[in-house]
């Protein structure tokens, strides 16, 4: 793929859920983890980053979901 795309996102079952996101990134230049706003702990989120590290897999950004906006704001 890597040949034909500029750029392939794949995306895979929560790395605890299952060991496709590890198997996954060792075919991939790294990872993004996506993390759940007040849900995600900071635990749970070094956790996974450690996984991840211990897997040689490189965390290359991260997106935080479910962010409330605020009263009035023009995102809802």
């Amino acid at each position: 793929m890597r040949q034909a795309y500029d750029l392939v996102i794949v995306d895979s079952p929560p790395v605890f859920a299952s060991s496709d996101a590890r198997v996954l990134g060792h075919w991939a230049d790294g990872a993004i983890i996506i993390a759940e706003s007040r849900s995600t702990t900071r635990k749970l989120f070094t956790e996974m980053s450690e996984m991840l590290h211990k897997a040689n897999i490189e965390v290359i950004g991260v997106v935080l979901n479910k962010v409330a906006g605020r009263k009035g704001s023009y995102y809802k």
